[in-house]
């Protein structure tokens, strides 16, 4: 559940920094953007793009729960592996 969470949470913040981009770009190239915005809307980027790296290179981050999976499953497989062993 945990995982779904934080995957909803990267496209999320995804898609915000990709719109952010877009209208970074689209307000530079029309250049009817006052020189007050611009900063702001690069901090606002800067912003995001730190929650997105976080989510996905955090302490609780994608990364590591796919480690702690990866690593749950070679645990649970070598389990049923000595277990067969045994058995036979």
């Amino acid at each position: 559940m945990a995982c779904s969470g934080l995957i909803w949470m990267q496209i999320a913040l995804k898609e915000d920094l990709d719109s952010l981009k877009e209208k970074l770009h689209s307000m530079e190239s029309s250049q009817k953007v006052s020189s007050s915005e611009i900063p702001k809307l690069s901090e606002d980027l800067k912003n995001k793009d730190r929650k997105l790296d976080d989510i996905e290179n955090g302490d609780k981050g994608l990364s590591k729960l796919w480690s702690n999976l990866t690593e749950m499953n070679r645990k649970a497989l070598t389990g049923a592996h000595d277990k067969v062993v045994k058995e036979t």
